[in-house]
């Protein structure tokens, strides 16, 4: 529906032009029907199906919310119509668009990599992965998230908030130029060594004529030349994704395209240069229920004029910058087992198109196989000259540079008086040794605190931290100045990768969970800071402090008025709050107990407890979602009224929720 105003009849005519796009296109028919990735008999219904408005698809990350909806909420739709239309009943369907994070087969002690991550719904996949079987414990993997554009780096952060990993890390750079990081492993004792992954999703950017379905522009648009401009960057970050996995190692490369020169011709030509380094697996057996295609072991390339070339000689000089002759069928195509890929069409299930493919790494391939970085080795014994031509080419210029210069105790031969930091371009520069660390870099700096700061014992005695069952020595800020506003917490993998020898080559975005944020109080509070929802799920399981345990209606209250005095709170929480005192504390919640409402799922919520009132540390957003789920209500907050003997600090509380 267009927005009223002055913008209207705009809205209106975009909505019109996009409803009246031809869905169709003689170029995209002619290519694809010449392919015969589509069976003869099954074409009319793979176009027809192209032709339909993409489903809604829903899915869900907790099995009783996925019960909930079935038992509760689904069966009301069968009273629903539009346009006389009954609305059907949502059924499920095999996980199309999660196949790239399943194949993965991601572990909690992985080092995993999303190398083209953004808008983030397959990042938030993987992020589950790693938590799913290690209970409330933190995951010993590291999750990077990359993405080449720095607005959709954001995205990434928006998107997986919610999740909450201390094991995540969102980045920002192109993923064929990704940055060798070194740094010191886990264990005590173990060598210095470039950060390598155990899995790594390419899911690369393409030409995108497999969402045909929810991108309709597609339609006029589609030329064969748009898999071909695509078609040198998706190589180059396929072949760097394999130069940053650990032997033994799987990656997955995926796109939502049918076009072969962004598929199996991608897949042909890194077989090709990484030799016997890379296996392509066999994949068929895993997830059974999915209907798919194998990979094609021949295909043709069209021009931008919808000429189709067999072979690359037939390719005119003037296309040839475009065309490459990589993008054609290698001679022995059919011997490197291409029908191992797998093609999802979108008849098959209701859906887009995909295209997967998945690698094992089975032997060394790029500079961090071949090299451990060592503290107190006097020379390095290798030199560039010695690398094969395959690997000789992922050296950057510095790191040709350092492998050619002696290294000894300290830094190199040239640089032991050096430190590396990061300049405005977020790049590395080397500055003396002595003076003050500058971080230079767009984003702020991540400094950890001392588990004996102020600040870390502070809010361990005042909440009431279990020694051990907690590393506070993974606390953190974004801040160098003398008063830290927010404390964050990350895992011992991302704190390892935050301080690496060399990590001002890498464009961090993100990283680590809000904890606590500090609270501008009068001082007479045992703790300056207060807690924050981010964090909760994980302070909750190691505190022995400042919890209460609420009723729903103690909930409601807290969800109905800004900030309700305590006395109108049940019995329990009364006694509760006076005996805990001004502060931040959590009401934990248990749904089950309560008939009257079909959530079940535990809830903990964060609260400020002032002198005589409380307020809910969440911002409007999400006590409009919780209180509508509970309730079906509305939320609309009553005037603010505070008593006169309250704590100034809920004024200035109520402050920060508004700018939240």
């Amino acid at each position: 529906m267009a927005r009223v105003g002055k913008d209207s009849s705009k809205e209106n005519r975009k909505s019109a032009r996009y409803e009246e796009t031809q869905l169709n296109n003689e170029n995209f028919t002619k290519y694809y029907k010449s392919l015969g990735t589509v069976l003869e008999n099954e074409w009319d219904l793979f176009i027809k199906s192209l032709q339909t408005p993409l489903p809604v698809n829903y899915r869900f990350t907790a099995f009783e919310l996925k019960e909930l909806m079935i038992k509760e909420y689904f069966p009301d739709l069968k009273k629903v119509t539009i346009d006389g239309i009954s609305v059907p009943i949502p059924a499920p369907i095999p996980c199309v668009s999660m196949i790239p994070p399943l194949l993965l087969d991601v572990k909690p002690y992985h080092f995993v990599m999303d190398m083209c991550a953004a808008p983030g719904s397959k990042t938030a996949q993987l992020i589950e992965a790693m938590h799913s079987e290690k209970g409330d414990d933190i995951p010993d993997g590291l999750l990077i998230a990359n993405d080449a554009d720095y607005d959709r780096s954001y995205m990434l952060v928006r998107q997986t908030r919610r999740l909450q990993s201390p094991c995540l890390m969102v980045t920002n750079h192109e993923a064929q130029h990704f940055p060798h990081i070194l740094y010191s492993g886990t264990d005590p004792g173990e060598k210095k060594k470039g950060l390598i992954f155990d899995r790594i999703l390419c899911d690369a950017p393409c030409s995108g004529d497999g969402t045909l379905r929810k991108n309709k522009g597609i339609w006029k648009s589609w030329s064969g030349n748009n898999g071909n401009s695509l078609h040198k960057v998706q190589l180059q970050i396929l072949e760097k994704g394999i130069e940053l996995l650990k032997i033994g190692g799987r990656i997955v490369y995926s796109t939502c395209s049918f076009n072969p020169v962004e598929n199996e011709a991608v897949v042909a030509e890194i077989l090709k240069i990484c030799g016997k380094s890379v296996e392509l697996l066999d994949v068929s057996k895993e997830l059974p229920e999915l209907r798919r295609t194998e990979g094609l072991s021949h295909w043709t390339v069209m021009s931008k004029d919808g000429t189709i070339y067999k072979n690359y000689e037939d390719v005119p000089k003037e296309f040839r910058n475009i065309i490459l002759p990589s993008a054609f069928p290698p001679p022995n195509s059919t011997a490197l087992g291409l029908n191992k890929c797998l093609r999802i069409l979108p008849h098959y299930h209701d859906t887009g198109g995909f295209f997967v493919a998945v690698f094992k790494k089975v032997g060394s391939f790029g500079f961090l196989d071949r090299f451990d970085i060592t503290d107190d080795v006097s020379v390095l014994n290798t030199n560039v000259k010695e690398l094969p031509h395959s690997e000789k080419h992922h050296l950057s210029d510095e790191e040709s540079r350092d492998l050619k210069r002696p290294k000894i105790a300290g830094g190199t031969a040239d640089e032991s008086n050096l430190d590396v930091v990061s300049n405005d371009d977020g790049n590395a520069v080397r500055e003396k040794k002595g003076g003050k660390r500058k971080w230079r870099g767009k984003e702020s700096p991540f400094i950890f605190l001392a588990p004996q700061s102020d600040e870390v014992q502070s809010v361990v005695k005042f909440y009431g931290i279990i020694p051990n069952a907690l590393p506070i020595d993974q606390f953190l800020v974004r801040s160098d100045s003398e008063k830290k506003k927010t404390i964050y917490f990350c895992s011992k993998s991302v704190k390892n990768t935050l301080q690496a020898k060399n990590v001002a080559k890498l464009n961090i975005v993100n990283s680590g969970i809000k904890m606590f944020t500090r609270n501008e109080g009068d001082g007479t509070i045992g703790c300056d800071f207060r807690l924050c929802n981010d964090g909760v799920s994980i302070i909750a399981n190691v505190t022995t402090k400042r919890r209460i345990v609420a009723k729903l209606s103690d909930v409601l209250i807290l969800l109905r008025e800004p900030y309700p005095k305590v006395d109108k709170f049940s019995s329990l929480i009364i006694d509760g709050l006076k005996e805990l005192g001004p502060g931040s504390c959590l009401f934990s919640f248990n749904p089950s107990t309560e008939k009257s409402i079909s959530i079940k799922l535990p809830m903990l919520l964060p609260i400020w407890r002032a002198k005589a009132s409380c307020s809910l540390l969440l911002d409007k957003a999400e006590c409009r979602s919780l209180l509508l789920r509970l309730t079906g209500e509305e939320y609309l907050p009553k005037k603010l009224e505070i008593d006169k003997n309250d704590n100034q600090e809920v004024l200035e509380n109520s402050a920060q929720q508004e700018v939240a």
